[in-house]
């Protein structure tokens, strides 16, 4: 009996082997392309859910940085350095390259790429990227140590103040956030405000469930000024020693510490308290505010439109630019796609039949496509490099 099953025919061993390899072949593929997306999932959508020209799935067309290109031969800030800023260590080196090629095909010419360690600021300076250094201290990515991301954030603020205090404005953008147009910087700097924030959906949830909002930490212009500085001396002195959070920390300043005192041009957001008589704000947190509808629970009842104010404390004007202009949402594409008018997408949790599966790089660069394609209309205008 046991000679009789070990008798196998090789024509018959030939074929299992056979059959094993082939196993083996698709799964090796599968694991090689398991990142790309599915082609019918899209086109379906792209044909079915995208809004129509002319109008924003968020339900309000922007007008912020209509401006066009502007002359500051006559102005008293024309010899004031603009930079965009974005941020990048050795595993986020891919995406930063695309997003600053993006900026480069886009006309844009003052943004940096501040490089948390040693290795990712001799890449740069070597292949001719504008870089300044960021350095965290000890940065073992192989052994991520706990507090890492704290100090990565930390050390962003104080970069920040420093170019602050040395004359520069900036505009602060995380390297994934995927710019839609070009809009000339100068114009911020003539709308006259010190500060300008993006919504955020909810983190941190404690601040929006006490305030209804959060505003973002990576993407936010700030001019250097006497009065921002102010304000980033707030942030610094709630970001304890090395480590803190710069998403919270923000918010804790801008809900806790400024005193915000918010301006509307049909006033109904501005009352006299009844009982004490003092003046009470609003802010863009009303009952009347417009916001979005969706299936999407992380999405449904966001503000849309922006607001202005003034802080009672550091005396920093404040603009929240509308939410078509800088987009910040999860998923909901293309329905909730903006309008042209956009300037910057800073999507997230994009479904796993659109972005496709695997590594968290890939995905990310995959985002940029993804937001031409279904918000832009605009196939192979960029390149994508994979790493």
């Amino acid at each position: 009996e046991t000679e009789n099953n070990s008798q196998i025919q090789p024509s018959q061993r030939d074929g299992e082997l056979k059959s094993m390899t082939q196993t083996q072949e698709i799964k090796k593929k599968k694991k090689k392309t398991d990142y790309y997306y599915n082609a019918t999932a899209r086109e379906i959508l792209l044909r079915t859910k995208r809004p129509k020209p002319g109008t924003s799935g968020v339900g309000l067309v922007t007008t912020d940085g209509q401006w066009g290109n502007i002359d500051m031969t006559t102005s008293d800030e024309r010899n004031v350095g603009i930079k965009i800023l974005g941020f990048t260590d050795w595993k986020y080196l891919h995406i930063a390259k695309v997003w600053y090629k993006r900026l480069n095909q886009l006309g844009y010419t003052e943004h940096f790429l501040a490089a948390h360690d040693e290795q990712t600021f001799q890449f740069l300076k070597s292949n001719n990227y504008r870089t300044i250094p960021c350095f965290i201290e000890n940065p073992q990515y192989d052994k991520p140590v706990k507090g890492l991301w704290q100090q990565i954030m930390s050390a962003r603020l104080r970069v920040t103040m420093a170019l602050l205090k040395g004359g520069a404005s900036l505009l602060i953008s995380d390297v994934d956030n995927v710019f839609s147009r070009y809009v000339d910087l100068k114009g911020l700097l003539e709308e006259g405000y010190d500060v300008f924030h993006a919504y955020e959906m909810r983190y941190p949830v404690s601040i929006f469930k006490e305030f209804g909002f959060v505003v973002c930490s990576g993407f936010q212009f700030l001019r250097s000024s006497p009065r921002t500085i102010k304000f980033l001396e707030l942030v610094l002195a709630r970001c304890r020693g090395k480590k803190c959070d710069d998403q919270v920390t923000y918010n804790e300043v801008f809900f806790r510490d400024l005193d915000i005192e918010w301006h509307h041009p049909n006033n109904y957001n501005n009352e006299i308290n009844k009982q004490d008589g003092k003046f009470r704000s609003f802010g863009p947190n009303h009952e009347g505010a417009l916001r979005i509808t969706s299936n999407n629970t992380e999405n449904d009842g966001l503000l849309v439109e922006g607001a202005t104010g003034i802080s009672r404390v550091t005396n920093h004007t404040i603009k929240i630019w509308d939410r078509d202009f800088a987009w910040r949402l999860a998923g909901d594409l293309p329905e909730k796609c903006p309008s042209l008018n956009n300037w910057v997408g800073m999507p997230t949790k994009i479904p796993a039949e659109v972005s496709g599966k695997g590594q968290k790089i890939r995905k990310k660069i995959e985002l940029f496509k993804i937001w031409d394609e279904y918000c832009l209309n605009k196939t192979g205008q960029w390149l994508y490099r994979l790493p």
